[in-house]
């Protein structure tokens, strides 16, 4: 049979993101050339960003619309450092770099802060999560500890034991906000944090060889 559904809305007011970024760099080079370093630090803002939707009543019918309602600002480095030389008929030259940079919300609609989506001060790639204190040893060990049947009614030896960070007696998520997330709390970033490269070449009579690693130092993984 034919029928009809709602169309995707379209916000009348989209228009295009903007990226200011200011940055500051040195290169330098020692012995001749064959020690060279180069460092930049950078801070870009990003206004009119295309952000999650924001929530509306059920009663609209239908997805809600992309708008340009937030600004995003990052700050990163990136240090380069670089050696290349002669011994007899090989030359070789060896390239390592160091990259970090970190994202924050500046701008949101989210009064209440709420953790199911951005809110203002938010680090991007925030990973909320609870403490342990360890293991229940035994059943006793249990009972005597926070009430944790926010996840299951009831716990014993070999259970994890999850760290009461409010001191309230029992485990709980709060209003689930960032100014009131219960014994939840930041424990790890999910986004890459210092990427690595390392890049090799060597040349003799006309026979090159080249190797290549990259990397990252820094990841939390969740494992949901």
């Amino acid at each position: 049979p034919n029928y009809t559904t709602a169309p995707g809305l379209v916000s009348a007011d989209l228009t295009w993101e903007t990226s200011t970024t200011t940055n500051v760099g040195l290169d330098v080079g020692f012995l001749n050339n064959r020690l060279n370093a180069s460092f930049d630090i950078y801070s870009r803002v990003t206004t009119n960003m295309f952000g999650p939707a924001e929530a509306l009543p059920q009663l609209l019918g239908t997805g809600v619309p992309q708008t340009n309602n937030a600004t995003l600002k990052t700050r990163g480095f990136e240090l380069v450092l670089g050696w290349k030389d002669n011994i007899g008929d090989v030359s070789y030259n060896i390239r390592a770099n160091l990259a970090d940079n970190v994202s924050t919300v500046v701008k949101y609609n989210n009064p209440t802060k709420t953790l199911s989506t951005w809110y203002e001060g938010q680090e991007l790639g925030e990973v909320w999560g609870l403490k342990t204190v360890g293991i229940y040893q035994s059943n006793s060990e249990a009972e005597n500890g926070p009430d944790q049947s926010l996840f299951y009614p009831n716990w014993g030896a070999g259970d994890i034991h999850y760290k009461d960070m409010d001191g309230d007696g029992e485990i709980t998520r709060g209003t689930w906000t960032a100014d009131d997330a219960g014994d939840y709390h930041v424990i790890g970033n999910n986004r890459p944090r210092y990427t690595v490269g390392l890049n090799t070449s060597v040349k003799w009579k006309g026979i090159d060889f080249n190797m290549f690693w990259q990397g990252i130092l820094k990841h939390t993984y969740y494992p949901y």
